[in-house]
């Protein structure tokens, strides 16, 4: 295969730096992949006003496999990886929530990897899932229980403050929430951003009922995250009022799912038009989908890594996004 084949012209980058990456090339990776994923129009987006993020960022819950039964994790792998995002471009960083098995393990990885943390990389957080009592039910977090997430978070990362840091919502139980219960959870977050120990706020998990209370607070939120992509678009109408409200939206899992969907021949029908993988579509289309959409895939090789950044080359045409969208 060579960049002479127009068809090829997505693929042959990734398969160039996968030779060079054996051949121990660091410096020409970067130099080749770092100016087409750069600033750009249409290739960022300012979150609350204070932080500017590339619209593909890197979800990090890979970063640790701590389920029973998984492989043991490569430490040095990890941080290299982390590393090698940033050199390509990264300046997005998820992190799971507390009250998740990987949580500190995955902020001392970032810690490892990028302190000090340069200042235009954004590290988001969660805070508000805490598990309670044998079964380890899920529960929503108390307001005396915010602060030691974020002190450890702040701690283990190596920073003055926190950047982002979500309310979360998913998988938390809601049996015993009162009508005001979330706006009260995130006037007790806001208290602590006052004391300067947070940049911005959002909520993940959020419902539409969710930010309708949040907005009878006055508090801004800068971010939604939710799961959102081609094969789960049920947030389609959240999506809308976030880009008219100019609130960021998070799309979480962005590959999830895609080989089952029923739109999985599909997807891989536009790939191949566009001499793209079917990931690489499902990543363009949501960011055609909405200009408020950033997502944050997930991966445990450079190579997936390499394959998901550069789907913001990817343009796709009115009817792909049609089809997609159906």
């Amino acid at each position: 295969m060579t960049c002479d084949d127009a068809s090829r012209a997505l693929l042959c980058p990734i398969f160039a730096i996968k030779i060079d990456i054996r051949e121990g090339g660091q410096s020409w990776l970067t130099a080749r992949m770092t100016p087409s994923f750069g600033p750009g129009p249409g290739r960022t987006l300012d979150i609350g006003g204070t932080l500017t993020v590339p619209r593909i960022g890197f979800g990090t819950a890979q970063l640790c496999r701590c389920d029973p039964g998984s492989q043991p994790i490569n430490h040095t792998e990890q941080i290299e990886l982390t590393q090698q995002a940033v050199e390509l471009g990264v300046r997005h960083f998820d992190v799971v929530a507390f009250g998740a098995t990987s949580v500190e393990h995955i902020l001392d990885i970032l810690h490892a990897a990028i302190h000090p943390v340069p200042a235009d990389v954004t590290i988001a957080t969660k805070v508000s899932r805490t598990f309670t009592g044998v079964g380890k039910t899920v529960r929503q977090a108390v307001e005396m229980e915010f602060r030691p997430m974020i002190e450890t978070a702040m701690d283990r990362l190596g920073v003055d403050v926190l950047d982002l840091v979500y309310l979360h919502r998913e998988d938390t139980s809601r049996e015993n929430d009162t009508p005001t219960a979330v706006r009260e959870t995130y006037t007790s977050l806001a208290a602590l951003r006052d004391e300067g120990l947070i940049r911005q706020m959002g909520v993940s998990g959020a419902t539409r009922e969710d930010l309708k209370e949040i907005g009878l607070t006055a508090e801004p939120i800068a971010a939604v995250q939710n799961a959102f992509n081609i094969a789960n678009q049920a947030d389609s109408a959240l999506v809308d009022e976030c880009a008219a409200d100019n609130i960021a939206y998070i799309a979480r899992k962005p590959l999830d799912g895609l080989t089952t969907s029923e739109k999985a021949d599909l997807l891989q029908r536009v790939a191949d038009r566009h001499g793209a993988t079917a990931n690489q579509v499902a990543i363009a289309w949501a960011l055609a989908r909405s200009p408020s959409i950033v997502q944050i895939p997930g991966t445990a090789t450079i190579e997936h890594l390499i394959e998901n950044l550069a789907a913001a080359d990817l343009v796709l045409d009115r009817e792909d996004i049609a089809l997609l969208s159906a």
